[in-house]
């Protein structure tokens, strides 16, 4: 049992925490990083990983499919926290899908399925540290010849961390959508 004075100036110390400031109560928050079990971490001790360019190309194949190159740079935007990586399942970094512009009915062969690519990379990235890297996803069905004048277009997403394995400051940013049109196309 701590001896009386003792108590008197914890709670005393207490009772002074909560009477300061907001801004410098929370800054003495921020000072120190909390463990697993200590409580909330502030988000600038953790690593924020986030998609920052996103390029796709696509191609006709044997006038069939169609295949999309996905180049992407993936970044940790903390500037304190190393993204530990290692911790995705079987290191799986990122990963890609797609969907047709309108209903599956207007693909020349709605029912083929094109594989889903999963790429791995490093095992960390450090704070403000890059990764670049390509997803490709093959055997993509054509669209039917329609009385259109444009190619119709397909949606692409990449998704970063999609197993969600770090825990970082912001989930709500690894993913980037972006359309690339039908190569095989001809009005």
């Amino acid at each position: 049992m701590l001896p009386r004075h003792a108590l008197v100036s914890a709670i005393l110390m207490g009772l002074s925490l909560l009477c300061a400031s907001p801004a410098s109560a929370q800054t003495t928050l921020q000072q120190v990083p909390q463990t697993q079990g200590q409580g909330i971490i502030p988000p600038e001790w953790k690593p924020d990983l986030r998609i920052t360019s996103m390029t796709i190309t696509t191609s006709c194949v044997a006038q069939q499919t169609v295949t999309a190159n996905i180049a992407v740079t993936i970044k940790n935007e903390s500037q304190k926290a190393t993204a530990n990586l290692a911790a995705a399942t079987w290191n799986i970094i990122a990963e890609a899908n797609w969907w047709p512009q309108t209903s599956q009915t207007i693909l020349e062969n709605p029912q083929k399925k094109t594989v889903m690519p999963q790429v791995g990379g490093p095992k960390a990235l450090k704070p403000g540290q890059t990764w670049s890297t390509t997803l490709t996803i093959v055997g993509i069905p054509k669209y039917k010849k329609l009385n259109n004048t444009a190619p119709l277009v397909y949606y692409f997403e990449v998704k970063v961390d999609p197993s969600n394995a770090v825990a970082e400051a912001n989930e709500g940013n690894n993913k980037w959508m972006k359309t690339a049109p039908d190569a095989c196309f001809k009005p």
